[in-house]
């Protein structure tokens, strides 16, 4: 795809407000304070508290207000668009003008602590998003107009007119494609994919998700044909018909001919298939990961035969790992039997088996070096609780300061349990 890319002069741009990446909110706020320095622009924001607010925002979702008021944040970063617009006009002005307005709409968006939980991929609660993702795609096409632009996302923000939909959870939805369409009319053309799977891998299962007879998809399943395309303009598409366009579970019923302009069929689809680079020969070929298996146990004090919730199992030398529930089970994919995994949990000694050799029950033995894991119920982000501890650092009994592996911390907010661990000190933990 790469050398496809580079071959043909294509451009390849974000449009998203949304940050993502183990690293994308640290990486954007590092770059944006060089820009500004660079060209002698202002921000009125201290950049610690700047980056560790967009971490809490594009991990957690939360507008932690303890050190940057969400009026600061606007109003600073507004300040700062305006000091751009007197700059001469280039990319990549262009690209920190838009990048700026976006970070203003994610906080924006954060700040609201949408509560709201549905079975649908998009509502009323998108609809900063979608408007500034819209922001991005016409101010891009304002500097070039006679460029070909091919968007890639979720069907639902692609959406021509809402208007055939009375759906109570949808009506207030304003998609990104609505702005587009308004504003581009014949020159956009929103085309949707649609499958008729009747099952979903969610949380490393498959759930079904039964076709709901005379839907779009039931009919479409009927021709079994593997890759139908599907135009609007025809009389039958201007009927209400039910269809799953906005839910992977919930069927909606609308007027395909308003929602996209066109539909492509597939008749089977399949979960994605990662890449791994691999140094198995001089070119560094890129590979195919095998099938992903996997394997499911359960965490045992290894004295009080108690489970154990929260223990973390990683696959060595990678990324990708688990936590157990509070029951202490869990569940584990893998690619092959030999790799090794790492298990480990404040309170307990850390384990190291190859999957081959992992018993079901898995008993862990209290290590008494280490410190029993701190739990705190409420509303506070991690943002809050790193910044208390180092305000309160001075607080600290210790006389010597005493290295801990893992400090745990579970947030429930919500209802939804965040994770997080860190190393730290005995001096830096007093003041929770």
């Amino acid at each position: 795809m790469s050398d496809f890319i580079e071959k043909n002069n294509i451009n390849i741009y974000g449009f998203d407000d949304q940050t993502t990446g183990e690293y994308g909110s640290t990486y954007l706020v590092s770059d944006l304070y060089k820009y500004c320095t660079k060209n002698k622009l202002k921000l009125n924001l201290n950049k610690a508290d700047f980056e560790l607010l967009m971490e809490s925002i594009s991990r957690s979702y939360t507008f932690d207000e303890g050190d940057i008021s969400y009026p600061k944040f606007e109003s600073q970063l507004q300040k700062l668009l305006n000091q751009i617009s007197l700059l001469k006009v280039n990319d990549t002005h262009f690209y920190w003008t838009q990048s700026i307005k976006s970070i203003i709409a994610y906080g924006k968006d954060a700040s609201l602590k949408h509560d709201f939980i549905s079975s649908y991929n998009c509502t009323k609660d998108d609809n900063i998003r979608d408007k500034q993702m819209a922001d991005n795609l016409l101010a891009y096409l304002q500097q070039h107009s006679n460029e070909k632009i091919i968007c890639w996302g979720a069907n639902a923000h692609f959406v021509n007119d809402m208007s055939s939909i009375n759906t109570a959870v949808l009506t207030a939805f304003k998609p990104m494609g609505s702005y587009l369409k308004k504003e581009l009319k014949s020159k956009m053309y929103s085309l949707a994919t649609v499958t008729a799977e009747d099952s979903i891998y969610l949380g490393g299962k498959w759930e079904k998700t039964p076709i709901e007879k005379g839907s779009f998809e039931a009919y479409l399943k009927k021709k079994q044909n593997p890759l139908v395309f599907i135009s609007s303009k025809q009389d039958e598409m201007k009927k209400v018909q039910q269809n799953r366009l906005f839910s992977p579970i919930t069927f909606v019923p609308s007027r395909l001919d308003k929602i996209h302009d066109g539909y492509l069929y597939l008749n089977k689809v399949t979960p994605l298939t990662y890449l791994d680079e691999r140094d198995q020969d001089e070119e560094n070929e890129t590979e195919v990961k095998q099938i992903t298996k996997t394997i499911t146990g359960k965490f045992i004090d290894q004295d009080t035969r108690e489970p154990i919730p929260f223990v973390q199992i990683l696959l060595e030398e990678t990324t990708k790992g688990k936590m157990a529930d509070t029951k202490g089970k869990y569940e584990l994919e893998y690619t092959s039997s030999k790799q090794k995994v790492i298990i480990s949990t404040m309170g307990y000694a850390e384990k190291i088996f190859t999957i081959s050799e992992i018993p079901k029950n898995i008993y862990l033995k209290e290590d008494s070096t280490t410190l029993y894991e701190v739990i705190l119920f409420g509303k506070l982000s991690p943002y809050t609780v790193i910044k208390k501890c180092i305000k309160n650092r001075k607080k600290t009994t210790q006389q010597k300061d005493i290295i801990l592996p893992i400090i745990q911390i579970l947030i429930l907010k919500s209802m939804t349990l965040l994770y997080f661990t860190l190393n730290l000190s005995v001096n830096n933990l007093i003041g929770l």
